[in-house]
């Protein structure tokens, strides 16, 4: 009684179609019958959901953060590994916290087949009176096509306005005080 151990490994582009291939195999021994093995192999591309891929922040204060959270599924049979990268700045470096509009935490994860989890996505302007947008991409190994988020909102300036005539200790002021 021998045993023998064969390992079989199916490789397909990252950029070719889900499918099913099936292959029969057909093992010949020396002085004996021939075996027939019957293969078969189910390509599936990682890929995730989002619970919404366009979000609008509407007004915020600049200095303030508001923050949406979107869900991310992963309805294949496979694991799915995803990742953003914050923007860098022509050089390739990071930007500075406080140059960085559009944030996601966590930054990265990996999902299991049915398994979900929930991203934070922050707005916080930095420049008052202005409309921003921006597409935050994802990236899914083994996968060359990204999900893509579009964000977008605007930031409000707080203006505070003084009028003299408004201001009734500046017409009668106050005489010295003792503390």
């Amino acid at each position: 009684q021998e045993s023998l151990t064969l390992l079989v490994t199916a490789m397909r582009g990252k950029d070719e179609p889900e499918d099913v291939i099936r292959y029969d195999w057909i093992l010949p021994l020396k002085g004996g019958p021939q075996y027939s093995v019957h293969l078969k192999a189910t390509y599936v591309l990682p890929e995730i959901t989002l619970s919404s891929d366009a979000l609008d922040f509407g007004h915020v204060v600049v200095g303030q953060r508001k923050r949406i959270f979107v869900q991310l599924k992963n309805e294949k049979k496979v694991n799915v590994e995803w990742s953003y990268k914050a923007p860098t700045s022509k050089y390739g470096k990071p930007l500075p916290p406080w140059e960085i509009v559009f944030d996601m935490d966590p930054k990265q994860g990996v999902l299991e087949p049915g398994g979900r989890t929930v991203v934070a996505i922050s707005f916080t302007p930095n420049v008052g009176n202005k409309d921003f947008s921006e597409r935050l991409s994802l990236r899914i190994k083994d996968n060359q096509r990204r999900k893509v988020l579009h964000v977008r909102g605007h930031a409000d300036s707080l203006q505070v306005d003084t009028q003299p005539g408004l201001l009734w200790w500046y017409e009668n002021p106050l005489g010295p005080c003792l503390p």
